[in-house]
């Protein structure tokens, strides 16, 4: 079950990065003014929150799916099935995914691509 969760975060990221794509080069092709270009940034910087918030939750599953794979091994099958998400720590964890360098790499040179287009 953790790991179809982990494997829909993962698909969600790459449409969201997909999306991205369709959404920002369509505003490249179509724009008139340079003011117009900027409207660009706001499904980009949307899209780049969004895939920050998909790639914390995978981690977040993937922590839990680790350490029911390290108590099962050990033999300890009491709370197995039980998991709790910690969203304390949402903001940190975010800015931690936001380093990430899938998120950077890819929003970063469509920022650059957008500033030399």
């Amino acid at each position: 079950m953790l790991q179809e969760i982990i494997k829909r975060m993962a698909e969600n990221s790459f449409k969201i990065k997909a999306w991205t794509i369709t959404l920002i080069v369509t505003a490249i092709i179509f724009r008139g003014k340079i003011e117009n270009s900027l409207i660009a940034l706001i499904p980009l910087v949307a899209f780049f929150v969004l895939d920050t918030y998909y790639l914390t939750m995978e981690r977040n599953f993937k922590k839990i799916y680790n350490n029911k794979v390290d108590k099962f091994h050990k033999g300890d099958f009491g709370d197995i099935f039980k998991f709790k998400i910690d969203n304390a720590n949402i903001v940190y964890d975010m800015i931690n995914a936001s380093k990430s360098a899938s998120i950077w790499l890819f929003y970063g040179g469509i920022c650059l691509l957008g500033f030399f287009v």
